[in-house]
């Protein structure tokens, strides 16, 4: 699992855009939401993103996943040149790269071991975040959807908005989250600049959810459709063919339903009534009631265990996760890096307590799947 939606409920002044939505999403997943206008597609994809909450339920990610958010209308970018206004987005590479140069900057002529060891450290960091290899990734990003050596210092003002729509989606690809949300992605983009970014969602190496009414970029990327209407959201486990087909299939079974029904209803106002063949009673044995009391008993007994290990696990989890978080701060703090021993401890805290959090993580999940099955 990459990322699970659970019980989300949404309402704007009183009008219900959905309520209960609960959808699974396994690594490289392809999901296209689609729906009429006005049935809450873009907010959901917020609530996905962190920027809009939701009245109730709650969006899981798996530990470690980032989430890259490509906005409808909101693509915002600064006048610099395109290799640099790329580069720039990448925040937390250029904050180590920062932090490396001056903890190296203070090294001097006799460094300490501290110093060194701190530096070491800040090293280790940029690699591990791809540092080193930065500006050939924002290269090889910004050539694959299209722009040349001489674009590289061309101001971002002297391109197109389908060009600009380029530049937004080479930040989040350089980027490499594991999530990548995208709110109609083709409006006012020439056909050159949608089969660009058809190549690029095609060879993204991660889990995607997109909305958009061009139905081929859907058709050529989904392997899963989720169907926004009528205050619920319909989950349909194959790629958009199959979804317009079960659309089709279920439209057909419910026209002649209510063609069967309308006959059914002219026959018997035609037809004088039969006589009614008395009912008897299903008359079950001493055993089987007893049987069948056993079986209740013991499944209210199994799903009160299960609801009792649920809340220990959620009460162990809670502080866990806060503690993981102010590990994560502190780790980030330069007054960690030169205090080489109080780093290695809360190293060893961070390792141990990551294992916890994803085996309570996994626990959690198989508990509240047992309770929503009954067993």
């Amino acid at each position: 699992m990459i990322l699970q939606l659970e019980h989300i409920t949404k309402s704007f002044g009183g009008r219900t855009l959905f309520a209960d939505v609960s959808i699974r999403l396994e690594e490289y997943d392809r999901l296209a939401l689609v729906g009429p206008n006005g049935a809450g597609k873009t907010t959901l994809l917020r609530i996905i993103s962190g920027e809009d909450d939701a009245d109730s339920g709650r969006v899981v990610l798996a530990r470690g996943a980032r989430i890259g958010y490509l906005e409808q209308e909101a693509i915002e970018m600064e006048d610099n040149p395109v290799f640099e206004e790329v580069l720039s987005s990448q925040t937390e590479i250029l904050a180590a790269e920062r932090r490396l140069k001056k903890l190296e900057d203070e090294l001097g002529a006799n460094p300490t071991d501290q110093q060194l060891a701190a530096a070491g450290r800040a090293r280790d960091e940029y690699e591990l975040l791809g540092g080193y290899t930065i500006e050939a990734k924002v290269r090889s990003v910004l050539f694959g959807l299209g722009f040349k050596e001489t674009d590289m210092t061309r101001l971002t003002s002297e391109f197109s908005g389908g060009w600009q729509m380029r530049l937004a989606l080479a930040k989040l690809l350089v980027r490499n989250p594991e999530v990548l949300l995208l709110d109609e992605p083709t409006n006012h983009l020439d056909i050159d600049s949608v089969d660009v970014l058809e190549r690029a969602l095609k060879d993204f190496a991660g889990t995607i959810v997109l909305i958009s009414h061009d139905e081929h970029l859907v058709r050529a990327i989904s392997n899963k459709v989720v169907d926004v209407r009528d205050h619920k959201a319909t989950v349909y486990v194959g790629d958009y063919d199959y979804y317009l087909f079960k659309r089709a299939d279920l439209a057909a079974r419910a026209s002649e339903q209510a063609a069967s029904s309308g006959r059914a209803s002219r026959t018997d106002a035609a037809a004088p009534s039969a006589p009614q063949r008395p009912q008897g009673r299903n008359v079950k044995t001493r055993e089987q009631r007893r049987a069948e009391a056993e079986a209740r008993n013991a499944q209210n007994k199994a799903l009160r265990s299960t609801k009792r290990r649920l809340q220990e696990v959620e009460a162990a989890l809670g502080p866990a996760q806060k503690r993981y978080q102010e590990l994560m701060d502190l780790m980030a703090t330069e007054e960690l890096y030169n205090d080489s021993k109080a780093f290695d401890q809360a190293m060893r805290e961070y390792a141990s307590l990551s294992k916890k959090i994803e085996l309570l993580e996994e626990e959690w999940i198989e508990l509240t799947e047992k309770l929503e099955e009954g067993v």
